[in-house]
């Protein structure tokens, strides 16, 4: 009886030793936790090495618990069997010319079982990036420096072919929503202020849509066959495009049905269109000529295909002389610097810690309304990017330009606006 009792104390001994030696916290202040980058970082280990060894060389710590308190890293975490499970704050600060000025970042980990669950980014102790993981799922939340979400994406990292991309919704100081990134689909969808789509661009095909999200152009200009389609009511109006012989096609449509066909040929180097009915019977033809330039959703930098409109009488072949088209550029009521005194005003220069005389480069697209925006939403104003989010919320809010216009008609255009400010 003594005996077992004897062996009953033991074991109760060595338990509570073995318990209170892994209960026991140890500061490692010579090691660090070492976390993967981007995609990376929900799926690949997290290891222990020495704290700035010039060579890697990697850890195995006993089961316990364990400290880390140095100038890049605090964590308090228990490694067992080898898998490390608690939180670490990583600090990374950057001097001028390193990274975006003011910005000293710090990142909070969670770990579970030696894998990043979650992790918050702060920005001079400002939310700046907030992510975690769901199965195969990573959602990721960007914020503005005012703390509104600027960008919210889901990230697959599925074993399959959907593997590494994401769909991003991207949004406005306003918290309204502008554009989706659909790397999935291959498509980007950008939104009007009211929420409803504006346009969509796929892969091979653009579709623009009015503010009542109804359909006004389908284009294709990437691959063959290329067509540019307008739509009335939206319903299928007309498709411009070239035939096999590079001549410009022009055929409309009643009730989804062709109705007529035009063809534009050069004949004796002059330009002659042909008309054919539904059945393919010519019905008419006159000289090539500008009479109403079509400008509904004419995209900059691509050649607008346009064709000449019938008239009650069409001059002759032999009498008609073909004449450019005038054109009258964009401008602004007050001109250029009128403009620039408009962006100074409305600048908000609080947004950065950005001193001296900053240059910016900016492509506008005028639309036939006057609007001013952005030729490509996505394109790099400068590389500071609170500067650039604060310049393109004051090009959202500018009053309207004088748009171009060919003939008397309005039609979009792209200007190269180049502007300097003093940032004090």
């Amino acid at each position: 009886m003594n005996k077992l009792k004897n062996k009953f104390l033991l074991a109760v001994a060595l338990f509570l030793t073995t318990n209170i030696a892994f209960s026991q916290t140890k500061n490692v202040d010579t090691l660090q936790l070492v976390i993967s980058k981007g995609l990376k970082v929900f799926i690949q280990k997290v290891e222990i090495t020495e704290y700035n060894s010039y060579f890697y060389n990697e850890v195995k710590l006993n089961n316990g618990s364990y400290k880390i308190n140095n100038k890049s890293q605090e964590a308090d975490f228990i490694v067992e069997n080898n898998l490390i499970s608690g939180t670490v704050t990583t600090f990374e600060n950057f001097k001028k010319g390193q990274h975006k000025e003011g910005d000293n970042f710090k990142t909070e980990y969670k770990l579970s079982k030696s894998l990043v669950t979650e992790y918050t980014v702060f920005a001079d102790d400002k939310l700046f990036v907030k992510a975690y993981r769901k199965d195969n799922q990573i959602f990721v939340k960007e914020f503005y420096k005012t703390g509104e979400v600027e960008n919210e994406s889901q990230l697959s990292v599925a074993p399959d072919k959907t593997y590494g991309l994401s769909i991003t919704k991207s949004y406005d100081k306003d918290g309204k929503i502008y554009q989706i990134n659909d790397e999935i689909t291959e498509t980007i969808t950008e939104f009007y202020e009211n929420g409803n789509k504006k346009r969509v661009m796929g892969k091979t095909e653009t579709i623009y849509y009015n503010k009542n999200e109804i359909i006004t152009r389908k284009t294709n200009f990437k691959t063959k066959p290329f067509y540019d389609d307008e739509f009335v009511n939206g319903k299928l109006h007309s498709r411009s495009y070239k035939n096999d012989q590079n001549e410009e096609v022009k055929e409309y449509f009643k009730n989804e049905r062709k109705e007529k066909k035009e063809i534009t040929k050069i004949i004796n180097g002059e330009k002659i269109t042909f008309v054919y009915d539904k059945l393919g019977k010519l019905i008419d033809k006159y000289p090539y000529f500008i009479q109403d330039l079509k400008t509904s959703g004419i995209v900059p930098g691509q050649k607008a295909i346009v064709t000449a409109e019938q008239l009650p009488n069409p001059p002759s072949v032999a009498t008609e002389k073909l004449t450019e088209p005038e054109t009258i550029p964009a401008n602004f009521a007050g001109g250029y610097k009128a403009y620039h005194q408009y962006i100074i005003d409305q600048f908000d220069t609080s947004v950065t810690e950005t001193e001296g005389l900053v240059k910016f480069e900016l492509d506008l697209t005028i639309d036939i309304d006057g609007t001013v925006s952005l030729e490509n939403q996505n394109q790099k104003i400068y590389s500071d990017k609170y500067l650039s989010d604060e310049m393109k919320r004051v090009l959202k809010k500018s009053p309207k330009w004088n748009p171009a216009t060919q003939n008397g008609i309005p039609v979009k255009s792209s200007v190269k606006f180049p502007l300097r400010i003093n940032i004090q």
